[in-house]
């Protein structure tokens, strides 16, 4: 809700270059929709910037949860990547994580295994004897941010600097997002909506402008015997990026990502004015 009187920065699209002007809402209302078939949004707000917040003391680097969160086990330390993202291992070690990039005999189409912190034996709390047991050093960090079988992007990591949101949502993208073949939109698809709140959140916290839409569950027949396997709903989000800043670390998918000079920010970075609606004066 904004007073009548509220003084906002805006572009006018009334002609073809849009001109800068700062208009008060009550000069903006009744004005917002022009063209012959009215369908036309006259006026644009610029994003916010990127909020800039101190650095955290996160246990666990973002770019490795980030990983985890889109494509990892949710009980263990494996994460499940295409074959030809080997690469991943050296973005891990990097992070400070030790990573091995397998190729199971059990595995399904294209699809390759890493273990984050393979597991390694444990001492009895005397010192007496080793544990039968076997523990990851990622899966201890996992357990103490409650994120084990139990996804989501805790607090702190949500209100981290900018790089560390940065890394954060290269992880997930690595794992769960693509980009078109001409590199105009980036997305991110996933069946977890709270997951996907809290992008959609980092993203605007960036300064970018995602959209979301719903995904519909698929039926699929599999094998002479028709055995029926439905997908659960899902949700993707759609936002423009450019290569300047980077939302991947992978290469095959950095690649895509084209350069500011070849787009058109003046739209991407952007909110258009759809509508002013009077309400009751609140005290």
């Amino acid at each position: 809700v904004a007073d009548g009187e509220h003084r906002w920065p805006v572009w006018d699209f009334t002609n073809d270059r849009p001109a800068a002007r700062t208009l008060t809402t009550a000069e903006m209302a009744g004005r917002v929709v022009i063209g012959a078939k009215g369908k036309r949004r006259r006026y644009a707000i610029d994003c916010c910037d990127p909020v800039d917040m101190p650095d955290q003391d996160l246990i666990l680097h973002p770019y490795v949860l980030g990983l985890w969160l889109g494509d990892g086990s949710s009980i263990m330390n494996h994460i499940s990547v295409h074959e030809e993202d080997a690469e991943v291992v050296e973005h891990l070690r990097a992070c400070g994580v030790e990573a091995e990039f397998r190729l199971p005999k059990w595995r399904k189409g294209r699809i390759a295994n890493v273990v984050i912190d393979p597991t390694f034996r444990m001492r009895r709390e005397n010192g007496a004897s080793f544990s039968d047991c076997f523990r990851s050093r990622l899966t201890e960090r996992l357990r103490q941010l409650d994120v084990l079988d139990n996804k989501h992007i805790p607090l702190g990591y949500m209100r981290a600097s900018r790089w560390q949101r940065l890394e954060l949502v290269r992880g997930l993208m690595d794992s769960d997002g693509t980009i078109s073949p001409d590199g105009k939109r980036c997305e991110f698809s996933n069946a977890d909506r709270g997951l996907i709140d809290a992008m959609v959140e980092l993203l605007r916290s960036l300064g970018y402008k995602p959209a979301v839409y719903k995904g519909k569950a698929r039926r699929k027949v599999f094998g002479c015997e028709g055995r029926v396997h439905e997908s659960a709903e899902y949700w993707r989000i759609s936002w423009t990026a450019y290569a300047e800043e980077p939302m991947f670390r992978l290469s095959r998918k950095r690649a895509r990502m084209r350069s500011i000079e070849n787009g058109r920010p003046w739209r991407s970075r952007r909110r258009r004015i759809v509508d002013i609606r009077p309400v009751s004066s609140v005290p």
